[in-house]
């Protein structure tokens, strides 16, 4: 077998699809106890912190989000949240459940955009690729890989898709932006503002400055001025403010931009007074009014390409968000939870290789080893943690595939925790009046007895949807599995919300 990465890197949903449905808790807290299980963290005492956890994400139709792309993706805003609440592990925790959950969603979105260009049977520009791809190598790596060729592939795809939903949309009529001028006008109030030049000086400043002395400073500088000396000269050679190379001018300001010391000496001044020394904080100020503006609203000529940007951006998003809608009612997506704990940072050699299974199972451990990447007294990478994941995924016998590993004496422990589809042993059906049980089950492919698959299941209830259409009716179909972990069975129900015709 030859291990070859296949890659997926997957963007705000309306809505889960209302036809696919979310695993059972009771799998989640199965899977979660044999994790703990496996890492004997049951007594505290003497708990096994993972070097890593590793697994998939969400599926969208035939392709997998894996955790390690979504952390990837969100590893930016992460290093900002952990700055931002460094003291309120709480608060930083919900912060990093919630980047989470949207950076899944965002890829799940793109995951759709490079199914719709697949299907479509577009194909890309060469040339266009290399050329990204240049770019990207010389920006931030310093040689070419298969990852980065894929990757840009995929940009290129997914901007490809949507450039041609918005390609034909019209330009806002005259008609439009006067009417959003007239609705949104508050937006376009300008509030009275004053132009101004600011001397600063600190207190104290210097080893031998105090208060006193930086306030008689302030003072002297204060009387030169008031003499004839100019303005600007004096902010250029004394003040410790910013724009001193300026001469301390700081253009047009406004009320709300202003700390309300300043703000309220400088809007009671009148053009080409100077102000006393203001002492604010830190600081002792002098202010030269050199103009005022009242309050108004701006005329809608010096608004109008503002407004027809804010229009067009307001129907570029309308549209992708129906779009999307679109793709996502027509595609499978199945959520499988985030992983917490870390993905695979170190290069350690792989030390022993197990398998655990969730439940019953009838895969022998002799045919998942034969299917992995990761071997034993090999370097243990993320590449290889990955391919393995999508791998066992890919030969249709599993319904969940968890890794987990752990450094023991001469490198990694690897844990493969694995949960074979269960055999489905019933198929129900609430809320249909219009059509009875015999009749919604000639229209499943899914039957009683087999592994149960949900991407079958989800086409089957596509199915039951249709039947409904074209009764005229517009219902809701969900399936929602019922799974005993314990012996490998179960049964899956269609919940069915019929609406008036």
């Amino acid at each position: 077998m030859i291990c070859m990465a296949v890659l997926w890197i997957q963007a705000q949903p309306d809505q889960v699809n209302q036809m696919s449905a979310l695993p059972t808790r009771k799998t989640e807290r199965r899977l979660a106890a044999l994790l703990v299980a496996t890492l004997g963290l049951a007594a505290p005492q003497a708990a096994i912190v993972p070097t890593f956890t590793a697994g998939i994400a969400a599926q969208v139709d035939d392709k997998l989000i894996l955790d390690s792309e979504v952390r990837l993706r969100m590893s930016n805003g992460e290093g900002v949240l952990r700055r931002a609440y460094t003291n309120s592990p709480p608060e930083l925790q919900q912060k990093l459940e919630a980047l989470g959950r949207e950076t899944l969603e965002r890829l799940i979105d793109r995951a759709l955009i490079l199914s719709a260009f697949e299907q479509a049977g577009w194909q890309l520009d060469p040339k266009a690729v290399q050329k990204d791809l240049d770019d990207l190598i010389t920006t931030n790596y310093g040689d070419t890989n298969v990852f980065l060729k894929v990757l840009t592939e995929q940009e290129l795809a997914v901007n490809s898709m949507r450039s041609s939903k918005l390609r034909n949309i019209p330009d806002s009529t005259a008609e439009q932006i006067e009417q959003y001028y007239h609705k949104h006008q508050e937006d376009f109030w300008s509030e009275e503002s004053v132009e101004l030049l600011l001397i600063t000086i600190s207190k104290p400043a210097g080893k031998n400055a105090t208060v006193e002395s930086q306030h008689k400073f302030a003072e002297e500088i204060r009387t030169r001025i008031a003499a004839g000396g100019d303005f600007a000269s004096e902010a250029k050679s004394q003040s410790e403010g910013g724009h001193v190379a300026e001469g301390g001018y700081y253009g047009w300001m406004q009320r709300s931009n202003l700390n309300k010391p300043i703000a309220d000496a400088a809007f009671a001044m009148k053009p080409g007074d100077t102000s006393g020394v203001i002492e604010v904080a830190d600081n002792f100020f002098i202010l030269r009014v050199t103009g005022q503006r009242p309050g108004a609203f701006k005329p809608l000529a010096e608004v109008r390409d503002d407004i027809r940007r804010t229009l067009q951006a307001a129907q570029r998003s309308g549209v992708m968000n129906h779009w999307m809608k679109e793709l996502r009612a027509n595609a499978f997506i199945r959520y499988f939870g985030l992983l917490s704990a870390d993905a695979v940072r170190s290069q350690n050699r792989v030390r022993e290789i197990e398998i655990k299974h969730v439940g019953t199972g009838s895969v022998a451990d002799a045919l998942v080893r034969a299917k992995l990447c990761v071997k034993e007294g090999e370097p243990l990478t993320q590449a290889g943690v990955d391919r393995d994941i999508r791998i066992l995924y890919g030969t249709g016998d599993f319904y969940n595939i968890r890794l987990t590993g752990e450094l023991v004496e001469g490198g990694t422990k690897v844990t493969y925790i694995v949960q074979e589809k269960p055999v489905l042993t019933d198929l129900n059906f609430t809320g249909n009046k219009k059509y009875n049980n015999r009749e919604l089950l000639k229209k499943l492919s899914s039957k009683s007895g087999e592994r149960l698959d949900e991407r079958k299941l989800f086409e089957d209830a596509r199915q039951i949807q249709k039947m409904y259409e074209a009764g005229h009716q517009q219902p809701t179909v969900k399936y929602v599995p019922n799974i005993d972990e314990r012996t490998g069975r179960g049964s899956v129900t269609f919940e069915i919300t019929e609406r008036p015709e």
